[in-house]
């Protein structure tokens, strides 16, 4: 499968945000561990690692505002969402209002 490079911050938000929606929703239990990859695996696109990059930004936001924590481990960093967070189980377009949010 051949990769895609996207660099449009507002599809990248929605990747985002659907991939979220989507995990925490399904979720059984209290948290879910998320990292650039496995939100594009999620929504089933192969992307460039520059694309990745730009998810890890809002990963990075939402850790800065309190909604998620980083473990890091050797050569790996999981951000870890869990159901405290103002986001837990909301759906796609809450989450985009939420990311623009903290960007402001």
């Amino acid at each position: 499968m051949r990769s895609i490079y996207i660099n449009d911050m507002n599809t990248i938000r929605r990747i985002v945000a659907e991939a979220i929606s989507t995990i925490t929703k399904r979720s059984l239990g209290n948290c879910v561990a998320l990292t650039p990859k496995r939100i594009t695996d999620y929504v089933g696109i192969n992307v460039q690692p520059v694309t990745l990059t730009l998810i890890k930004y809002f990963l990075d936001l939402m850790v800065k505002h309190g909604d998620a924590r980083i473990i890091e481990r050797t050569r790996s960093r999981f951000y870890y969402l869990c159901k405290h967070s103002e986001i837990w189980g909301k759906d796609k377009d809450y989450i985009i209002d939420y990311l623009n949010k903290l960007e402001d």
